[in-house]
């Protein structure tokens, strides 16, 4: 088996590494065993009639060091998967997000990923999009932790140790909210 390219949900393309992301990350939905979207760290989801502005208000979940996730640490790991000095192979993912496609040119201040309190996430899109809680149940709209440690997840197992070329070894997460 081939070693994964990174553990950051922002840098992954290959099926190794995504597979890893769905063992140490959840976003704000997720795929249950039937494959159906179902909610992750979203505890409820408000979609406006227009299709446009979906309200995430979020589980009161912690990373793996006992942090409290909140809305801040989706805004702010889209941002940086966003910013046009940074290579995120997967940037393109979150151009259904309002403005994100011109900050990533650098010709905006700010994407509509909006932190509306600590734990509620507003996202406003450029248009409908059926298929959007989909999306969110993939690794490219996972948060990451503001430390950007491979060590600091919020999913169902954490990183125990890395040996380069030759295993990586998880172990139960025991903050896990499920």
């Amino acid at each position: 088996a081939e070693d994964p390219t990174s553990l950051d949900p922002r840098q992954v393309r290959l099926l190794p590494s995504v597979t890893l992301m769905h063992m140490f990350y959840e976003g704000l939905t997720r795929y249950d065993q039937k494959g159906l979207v179902v909610n992750g760290i979203a505890d409820n989801i408000q979609i406006s009639p227009d299709g446009k502005t979906y309200t995430f208000h979020l589980k009161k979940t912690v990373w793996n060091n006992g942090d409290p996730l909140t809305a801040e640490d989706f805004v702010r790991t889209w941002k940086s998967a966003l910013d046009p000095k940074k290579p995120s192979p997967n940037a393109y993912q979150l151009y259904h997000i309002k403005n994100a496609q011109l900050y990533r040119a650098g010709k905006a201040d700010t994407i509509g990923a909006i932190a509306k309190g600590p734990y509620t996430l507003e996202v406003q899109l450029e248009h409908p999009l059926p298929y959007f809680l989909d999306l969110t149940a993939t690794h490219f709209y996972y948060p990451v932790h503001q430390s950007n440690s491979d060590k600091i997840t919020n999913g169902p197992f954490s990183l125990e140790y890395w040996k380069k070329n030759n295993e990586i070894s998880a172990v139960k997460n025991p903050r896990y909210w499920d």
